[in-house]
């Protein structure tokens, strides 16, 4: 309802300052801001609003040093970078290097490209899908990892 009124308000509020402007064009429907064009048929603005943010909320994510918050994966530490994303767990001594996907702005996906373990060499080639569920803060997210039918929840913190 909040999008149907404000939507309404800007139809308004932008025909009626067309009406006192000269920029507005008389052979067309659309309104000339100067910044922005209004298209009242559509009822919507052809270019995106300069001023506003538009900033994904996730790319804080795509790359540095985190740290699991939940168990038993508080030990691992993650580097990420833009094509891999390195594991590392200091009390088991674990190694796992992936190549890392952005799908899109907030879900990606993990490809084991090595481990530093024999017993672990079959998952070499698997995939893990990351959907990011919810951010906590800007340093800290809630995400779920689907790794064939498994899924895990947890909670990563960035580091630096």
């Amino acid at each position: 309802m909040k999008t149907l009124l404000t939507s309404a308000f800007l139809c308004l509020a932008a025909s009626a300052f067309a009406q006192d402007s000269t920029n507005t064009k008389s052979d067309s429907a659309d309104l000339d801001y100067g910044m922005r064009v209004y298209d009242a048929r559509l009822g919507k603005f052809l270019s995106v609003d300069p001023k506003a943010d538009y900033s994904n909320p996730c790319d804080n994510f795509k790359t540095g040093s985190f740290k699991y918050l939940d168990e038993p994966y508080t030990e691992v530490v993650i580097k990420r970078t833009k094509k891999y994303q390195y594991e590392h767990n200091k009390e088991d001594g674990m190694k796992l290097k992936f190549k890392i996907d952005w799908i899109n702005d907030c879900h990606y996906t993990l490809t084991y490209i090595k481990v530093n373990s024999k017993t672990n060499k079959s998952v070499l080639g698997k995939k893990i899908n990351v959907f990011i569920t919810e951010i906590i803060t800007p340093k800290s997210y809630k995400y779920v990892a689907d790794y064939y039918g498994k899924k895990t929840n947890c909670t990563v913190i960035k580091n630096d």
